[in-house]
């Protein structure tokens, strides 16, 4: 898996997920 990425195949719910996860990952390592 790439990291950053959000594959077509994903539902709505999973992407935003994903993307919280990115944003949140982001902020804990700065």
């Amino acid at each position: 898996e790439g990291l950053g990425t959000v594959p077509v195949e994903w539902s709505a719910q999973e992407k935003s997920v994903g993307v919280m996860g990115v944003l949140v990952g982001k902020a804990v390592t700065g």
